[in-house]
């Protein structure tokens, strides 16, 4: 947990790591922020790169029966969508085609459920599935 100077919560940081070597794999940082003219917050996840750092801003829509979905649709610059920021030479920022939906549930079951959908443009290349458990200490 990120918290700013009173202690309040602000974002949430994590590395991900190899389990067979425990060596670092990249890391991500998650807070909610409002775009500009938006009065809903969306869900902003930043990872960093050498010189800059890909900062994706996902649309949340409560579902039925509970479940949260997080979309990073196609759109103009400054919507909710993946950008890549380069600071190499001055500071440059665009808007990828890369497209996001995570659909997170609980199961018949009690687990928690994430399915996750990544598209380049409109074509989907990759879906995973995954299922969440709690850590024990």
């Amino acid at each position: 947990m990120i918290v700013d100077a009173a202690g309040d919560p602000v974002a949430a940081g994590w590395l991900r790591t190899l389990r067979s070597t425990g060596e670092y794999v990249y890391s991500g940082c998650y807070s909610a922020r409002p775009l500009p003219g938006e009065t809903q917050p969306s869900v902003h996840v930043a990872f960093p790169l050498e010189h800059g750092n890909v900062q994706v801003f996902l649309k949340p829509r409560a579902l039925a029966g509970g479940g949260l979905e997080l979309d990073s649709p196609a759109g103009q610059f400054g919507g909710n969508g993946a950008y890549v920021k380069v600071d190499e030479g001055g500071t440059h920022a665009t808007r990828v085609p890369i497209h996001e939906t995570f659909t997170l549930y609980v199961d018949e079951e009690g687990t928690l459920r994430t399915d996750h959908n990544l598209r380049l443009w409109s074509a989907s290349v990759l879906r995973l599935h995954y299922k969440l458990l709690p850590v024990q200490a």
